[in-house]
């Protein structure tokens, strides 16, 4: 919950659904006054033995950043960051598309032209499902044992 979450709502949109489970762990190596681990390492899987590697931490030095996603799938693999888009598909020279900007402000605009243009979008299921998949990770991080759903959604166990 407390570190990339963005990242779980870019996981949820690609893949849709929920997982149903999640095993993983962390630690806190640096920040010990906190009451969040600053390092964690998950594996989601979703129906269909589909498997997901979620990590983050707050242990790189200053200078350092590796935020995003990458998708690999049977034709290839996609890094996706604030800053670009990298497709690899076995040829010898990748397919790279930088963005013009960070998305961060592409995304303030959308939302800025939905008020403007009286268009909103409800995005409440979306985002609590997103922060239930979250929690899942969480769960199992913080307890050191396997997290599964209780009941239809949203209560992991």
């Amino acid at each position: 919950m407390e570190q990339d979450c963005h990242n779980l709502d870019a996981l949820h949109w690609f893949l849709g659904g929920l997982p149903l489970r999640a095993v993983g762990r962390g630690t806190a190596k640096v920040r010990k006054t906190f009451e969040i681990l600053d390092n964690i390492s998950l594996v989601y899987e979703w129906p269909n033995n589909m498997l997901v590697n979620f990590e983050a931490n707050q242990l790189t030095p200053k200078g350092y950043s590796k935020i995003g996603e990458e998708y690999t799938g049977t034709k290839g693999t996609i890094l996706v960051s604030r800053t670009r888009m990298t497709h690899y598909d076995g040829t010898a020279k990748p397919f790279d598309m930088p963005t013009k900007r960070d998305i961060t402000m592409d995304h303030i605009e959308a939302f800025l032209g939905r008020i403007v243009n009286d268009n909103p979008e409800n995005v409440v299921e979306r985002s609590a499902l997103s922060t239930c998949i979250a929690i899942l990770g969480r769960t199992a991080a913080y307890t050191g044992r396997e997290a599964t759903w209780k009941g239809d959604i949203g209560i992991a166990v």
